[in-house]
């Protein structure tokens, strides 16, 4: 009966174990290889997200938190600057007036007017601009904001600065509405949900999948965001200040 291992033995017995240890050893870098860059293109999607946020928050009337979201009505920002003939020009005033026989008008507001290009005319400013946007053919109606009072109105433009209130009227300061935003923790997944005003067709979509969590809490304009992952519970935070 033997009662040691052979020199020989010991010596096939370790090349053996060498060559279990550095094939295991490629096998586990390949993974760790792999995950890590999984985890970092989860993390880039993640800090993405975040950025998206931000953009919305930073344009955002009205912001109403919501369990694991929040809604927001969203400024057209599209239109602050317009080109005409190529020469850039700011394309809203951002007030409304009434004059001496009662019409409202908001000076330099520029919100429909006709260009000369040749023998052809064609439709510009921002009623044109949005509806191109939002792929609305036949609208003639905008969504204005009134700053003092927190409320939507739909107006009616007749030419550069006039038009006409459909709901109930206002003087003061205002800010072109774009649409309805929200973004929302749903089934593991950050959802936003998007409603312009000129349409009222709601689209919906994905804009980060596996989430566990999603917060956000507001202070005197200042908002903190927290995103975590359900991979190995990684999570992102970002300060927004408006």
């Amino acid at each position: 009966m033997k009662k040691a291992f052979s020199l020989f033995e010991m010596l096939l017995v370790l090349g053996l174990v060498s060559v279990c240890f550095v094939l295991f050893a490629k096998v586990t870098m390949n993974l760790s290889h792999f995950y890590g860059r999984q985890m970092s293109f989860e993390l880039a999607n993640t800090n993405a997200s975040l950025m998206t946020a931000e953009k919305i928050l930073q344009n955002c009337l009205e912001f109403t938190p919501l369990n694991q979201g929040f809604e927001c009505l969203l400024k057209d920002t599209q239109n602050l600057i317009l080109q005409r003939q190529n020469a850039l020009f700011i394309g809203s005033a951002g007030v409304v007036l009434k004059d001496e026989n009662s019409t409202f008008y908001a000076p330099k507001s520029h919100f429909r007017y006709t260009l000369q290009n040749g023998l052809k005319a064609f439709n510009a400013g921002v009623l044109t601009n949005q509806n191109d946007l939002q792929g609305a053919k036949n609208n003639e109606f905008l969504h204005i904001y009134d700053k003092k009072e927190r409320k939507i109105h739909k107006i009616k433009p007749l030419n550069k600065d006039k038009f006409t209130f459909t709901n109930d009227e206002f003087t003061g300061f205002y800010e072109l509405v774009e649409a309805k935003v929200s973004l929302i923790l749903q089934d593991d997944a950050l959802v936003y949900h998007y409603t312009p005003y000129i349409t009222g067709i709601s689209r919906k979509g994905i804009l980060l999948e596996n989430v566990k969590k999603f917060s956000i809490s507001e202070n005197a304009g200042e908002f903190a965001l927290k995103l975590c992952l359900n991979a190995q519970n990684s999570c992102l935070e970002k300060w927004i200040v408006r």
